[in-house]
């Protein structure tokens, strides 16, 4: 991904997704993926990650992203002063 500022205003969301339109939206560890530098992929487990991303960590943040609502991932803009 060429503008990381497009990422840090994806929405997180539950589950795995199709690469994000204009608006965003997929789970932490896929943007974790593109956000070092790996083309997109979908996770639909931790063991979907790169090699080089610890299982235990993905497997954690996987957990809690699919369990936390929207309130809870802190959906918010970044792109406020």
């Amino acid at each position: 991904m060429t503008n990381f500022h497009q990422l840090l205003n994806w929405t997180l969301k539950r589950g795995s997704h199709l690469f994000p339109g204009p608006d965003g939206g997929t789970c932490i560890n896929e943007a974790a993926i593109v956000a070092c530098g790996f083309p997109y992929q979908p996770v639909q487990a931790h063991t979907d990650m790169p090699s080089c991303f610890s299982r235990p960590i993905c497997r954690l943040a996987l957990f809690l992203n699919d369990e936390a609502g929207n309130v809870e991932r802190c959906q918010r803009a970044l792109n406020t002063p």
